[in-house]
Parts: structure tokens; sequence; C-alpha cells
């Protein structure tokens, strides 16, 4: 009888022994589960490249109706392409949702008959109060207020159409050209946090960046 409930008394320890370890692992667990979570949602440093949108091509053709079979060049000039802009959005508290590569939009293609292409609208980038661009360590802009928004790449101009090189001397030029390429550029964006400006308003004279 003693040796049974000695037996029972170990077993209960035992069971109650490994009942604590599992709770210890699944604390553990859900705690790096948080930390992860946490790191994911929010991010103060963003690394992204920028491709502003190209121009559009001019276009080369004359105009033709009846009893006028050459009445000249009427090729439009295309588009401008697209800036790629970076805008201050209060409901934006991270640098999470940014992606790492933006393209901005190309510009129309030029058209006979003087039809000109149509300018692609800008890109629009969404960040926080308090970002700063920098563009290998220099500071392109410091981003403090609301709506406050600055051109990072602009977009390239559009191609110039046969109408635009009709001269006395050439009176049917076929010549038309491309569309300039939109700017490319690397730039970080970084979020200045609380403690960040808790620092600078201690050490105002220090050049000190949270990592």
């Amino acid at each position: 009888m003693f040796v049974r409930l000695k037996i029972l008394q170990r077993s209960g320890r035992t069971v109650r022994e490994a009942l604590l370890q599992r709770e210890k692992h699944t604390h553990t667990l859900e705690e790096r589960l948080s930390e992860k979570k946490l790191s994911r949602c929010f991010v103060d440093q963003r690394r992204v490249r920028l491709q502003a949108g190209s121009g559009g091509k001019g276009a080369s053709s004359f105009h033709s109706e009846p009893r006028k079979e050459w009445g000249g060049p009427d090729g439009g000039d295309g588009g401008a392409g697209g800036h790629i802009i970076i805008r201050v959005n209060r409901q934006v508290k991270s640098l999470s949702s940014v992606s790492t590569v933006y393209r901005g939009r190309d510009g129309e293609a030029g058209g006979s008959k003087n039809c000109f292409g149509r300018n692609a609208n800008p890109t629009y980038i969404s960040v926080p109060v308090g970002t700063v661009v920098r563009e290998q360590g220099v500071v392109l802009a410091d981003l403090s207020q609301q709506d406050q928004q600055v051109t990072v790449a602009y977009g390239g101009a559009g191609g110039k159409g046969n109408r635009s090189f009709l001269t006395n001397e050439n009176r049917a030029p076929m010549r038309a050209t491309e569309g300039q390429q939109g700017q490319q550029r690397e730039i970080q964006l970084e979020l200045r946090t609380m403690a960040h400006a808790a620092l600078s308003l201690i050490f105002p004279d220090s050049s000190l960046e949270l990592i």
C-alpha cells in the first residue's frame, strides 16, 4: 500500500512537471510570435528603387483627305512620363506598406491629325509623418507635416512628332523622336521614432542615429 501511494505521488509530480514545461514552452512560443508580428508590422527603414515613367513616342504621319492627298505632316508629340512623388499621410504609421520598387506610368504616344499623347499621372508613395528621405547619405527631404510632398523621380519628356520638324527647307519631314526615359534613383526612407526625437532633444549637437 505504501509503495503504491509513493508511485502515485511520483507519477503525479511527473505529470505536473510535464504540464509546467508545456505551459512554459507555449508562453515562449507566443512571445516569439508576437515579437515576429511586431517586427513585421513596424518598419522604420526602407530602401526603395525608383523608375519614373518614360515619355511617349512622337508620331510620324501626313494629313490626307479627298482632293488633298499631301496636306503636310500632322504627327503629334508624345505625352510626358509620370513622376514619382512621396506624400505624407497621417493614417500611415509605419514604412511596412512601402514597396521596395516603384515604376511610374509611361506617357501615351502621339497620333495623327496633330493629336498629342496624354501625360501620365504621377505615382504617389504614402509615408508617415517624420519620414526622412536620403540618397547616398544626403538628406533630400524631411517630411514633418501632413500632406507635405516631394518629387523624388521625374518622368521623361514626350517625343516630338514630325509636325515639329516642319521647316521652309523641309516641307515633308519624316522624322519623329522617341520619348525620354524617366529618372532612375535609389533612395532610403527613415522614420524618426520617439526615441530618436528624445535623443535629439537631449543631445542637439550630436549626430546620433537609430539603427
